[in-house]
C-alpha cells in the first residue's frame, strides 16, 4: 500500500527516505494523536483526534458534528501523523487515507469500546473508522547520516 519506493526521492529531495508499509504501521501503532483532514464544502478542514489501531485502521471517537457527518456519508478522509525535532533537521509523517465509516455492527464496536481511546472532546458516543485503503509515509535523515551515507 505504499506507493513510492524506499530511498530518496529525487536529487532535489535529498534525504526524504519513503518509509516501508510496516514502518508506517509501526509509527501508527506508537503514536495515539493525528489529525484528519477531510473537505467541507469543497474546503479543506482539519481536526486533531486521538486514534488507536482496530486491526489495520485507524479508528476514533466523536459525536455529532463535522467528522460524524463525513463518516455518516463514506467520505475519503486522510489521518496524519508525525512528529519533528526542528533543531536536528529531522522528522517523519504517515498518512492513511480511505473511506470513513461509522461502527454500527455489534462485535465491531464491542471491540473499539476496548481500545485504549478518548475523544478529543465532548463524549464521542460514536466510533469511527479509516479504512486504510492507502499507507504511505515519509522521513527526513539528519544532515550529518546523509554526509556519513556518502562515504
Amino acid at each position: 500500500m505504499n506507493p513510492a519506493p524506499n530511498g530518496p526521492a529525487s536529487p532535489a529531495h535529498e534525504g526524504l527516505v519513503a518509509l516501508s508499509e510496516q514502518e508506517c504501521y509501526q509509527r501508527l501503532a506508537s503514536a495515539h494523536l493525528g489529525r484528519l483532514a477531510l473537505s467541507v464544502d469543497a474546503l479543506p478542514r482539519v481536526f486533531p483526534v486521538h486514534y488507536a489501531l482496530l486491526g489495520r485502521d485507524p479508528v476514533f471517537r466523536t459525536e455529532a458534528g463535522t467528522k460524524l457527518s463525513a463518516a455518516a456519508a463514506g467520505n475519503v478522509v486522510c489521518l496524519e501523523i508525525d512528529d519533528a525535532t526542528p533543531e536536528m533537521h529531522t522528522g517523519w509523517s504517515v498518512m492513511v487515507i480511505g473511506p470513513a465509516e461509522v461502527l454500527t455492527a455489534p462485535l465491531d464496536l464491542r471491540r473499539a469500546a476496548d481500545l485504549p481511546l478518548n475523544p478529543w472532546v465532548g463524549r464521542g458516543d460514536a466510533f469511527v473508522r479509516v479504512t486504510a485503503t492507502l499507507v504511505s509515509g515519509r522521513e527526513i535523515i539528519p544532515p550529518a547520516m546523509r554526509r556519513a551515507s556518502r562515504v
